[in-house]
């Protein structure tokens, strides 16, 4: 009887387990974000975007570019295939870079962010 229970027990603990783990997958869904790079460019042309964090990869010149909108508490991520030409870009729509991370830590720079 005891090695009946104890069986029943284990399932019950790897049912739960998987339960557990596949809702906190679920909660926390990465590919929710339905921003687009078209709304970001329309967003900046506007005056709608507070900053843009710009991530580069260990693949240069790729990267991500981290976009914060002025009425938008939220994180928008976007990853583009040249850091370098999103510079340019945010240039000439006069926006002035806040930061820019790194994949190394430049010397003398904290945390791989300079201006």
């Amino acid at each position: 009887m005891k090695r009946g229970y104890r069986g029943f027990v284990l399932y019950a603990i790897l049912v739960l387990g998987v339960v557990g783990i596949w809702y906190f997958l679920s909660e926390t869904d990465i590919t929710s974000d339905t921003y687009t790079y078209h709304q970001y460019q329309a967003d900046l042309e506007e005056g709608n975007v507070k900053s843009v964090i710009i991530e580069q990869n260990a693949e240069t010149p790729t990267g991500t570019l981290v976009v914060i909108l002025k009425d938008d508490a939220d994180r928008h991520e976007i990853v583009v295939s040249d850091v370098n030409e999103e510079q340019e870009y945010l240039k000439q729509n006069d926006f002035i870079i806040i930061c820019l991370k790194t994949f190394q830590e430049p010397a003398g720079c904290p945390h791989g962010f300079h201006i």
